[in-house]
């Protein structure tokens, strides 16, 4: 699972490199509403999903009414057993939209009656280590408070996935 793959589409040459290397793949757009700066900044993400057991059917969710995001069944080859692949790229903003997305996860896993792997990227850190140092008073007042433009961007969104939360 590529989370942000790629932009509008993929660089040249990179789905050729992946079919000599026997891959094939399921590419989402994220429709992703919420970040109308950074489309307008950057362009349209794509998730993409590499693979090498043939999927059975894919459908496209949109957790928390955030963003589109791939549902994959499989067949293991070997159990002949199908199973769900829920590719995930939890919110960046705010822990609250990232809960809103988690809720759903929930809902549809607990109605689904396959087993289910969840890969991706949960935008959440570990309340230890360094990321600890995002959650003092003092860091965060100089993030929100005296910083600007992509810098104070990025470190806000670091100061907030360092609850982690969704991780629990």
């Amino acid at each position: 699972v590529l989370p942000e793959a790629y932009l509008d589409r993929p660089a040249a040459g990179v789905d050729q490199q992946l079919k000599e290397l026997g891959y094939a793949w399921y590419d989402t757009q994220y429709h992703d509403t919420l970040h109308d700066e950074e489309v307008k900044r950057w362009g349209h993400p794509f998730m993409r999903v590499l693979y090498h057991i043939p999927i059975r059917s894919a459908a496209t969710k949109r957790w928390g009414d955030l963003r589109d995001l791939p549902v994959l069944t499989v067949k293991d080859p070997e159990s002949k057993q199908d199973f769900c692949i829920l590719a995930i790229h939890l919110d960046d903003l705010t822990e609250e939209r990232r809960l809103k997305q988690v809720d759903d996860i929930i809902s549809f896993v607990q109605q689904n009656d396959l087993p289910i792997i969840m890969l991706g990227d949960f935008n959440a850190m570990w309340r230890k280590g360094w990321q600890r140092l995002f959650l003092a008073w003092p860091v965060r007042f100089v993030i929100y408070y005296l910083l600007f433009g992509e810098l104070r961007n990025v470190l806000t969104r670091l100061s907030r996935m360092a609850t982690g939360t969704v991780l629990l």
